[in-house]
């Protein structure tokens, strides 16, 4: 790690997040997780929602459109340096 985004890091430490500014860097995973998906996973999930509602067991699509977003969420939360528990956190909160 260079000396450079050491201090970075620590100047974002140090710095107090407002709630909006927050809130739009997960919203920007968010989007971005949806955007890696494929139109047939995006079908599998507004699938796998109506689930909840039926009260009947997830299908093979709906289970891998779950899997996807989840590795990509995965993948968008590494790139913006934040963990996952630390989204789910914020993101159930958010619900």
């Amino acid at each position: 790690m260079t000396s450079l985004s050491r201090r970075l890091q620590r100047l974002e430490a140090g710095c107090p997040q407002s709630d909006e500014v927050v809130a739009d860097r997960y919203k920007l995973i968010r989007h971005s997780a949806l955007d890696q998906l494929t139109v047939g996973e995006l079908r599998g999930l507004i699938e796998a929602d109506n689930v909840l509602q039926a009260g009947r067991e997830h299908t093979s699509q709906e289970v891998g459109a779950l899997s996807a977003l989840n590795t990509a969420v995965n993948l968008e939360c590494q790139k913006a340096g934040i963990s996952r528990a630390a989204f789910d956190r914020y993101h159930s909160a958010d619900i």
